[in-house]
């Protein structure tokens, strides 16, 4: 019986020590294919840049679409992009 004990404990700690390390891999590196959430930024960094933006970075979704940080003539500011796709300067920074 403490053998059968032993091996359940055995089995349980390593099933949770796998799903541990497969949580621990970003979901674009996880089977080759980048995610949803992958393609949805990368689509939204192209739409920031083909408005003229560029070193975009920290997209996050917002209320009316995705908010991001970008930089304008050499200037930080933030942009956002609403549902259509349309991409506007919300401010500057310092």
């Amino acid at each position: 019986m403490t053998k059968v004990k032993t091996l359940c404990a055995s089995g349980a700690l390593l099933l949770v020590g796998s799903t541990l390390a497969l949580a621990e891999v970003p979901s674009s590196l996880q089977n080759g294919v980048p995610s949803p959430q992958d393609n949805i930024k990368s689509a939204v960094r192209k739409q920031i840049e083909d408005a003229g933006y560029y070193s975009v970075y920290g997209i996050r979704p917002s209320f009316d679409g995705y908010d991001a940080r970008a930089m304008e003539s050499g200037q930080r500011v933030t942009v956002d992009v609403d549902l259509n796709g349309n991409v506007r300067r919300v401010s500057q920074h310092g």
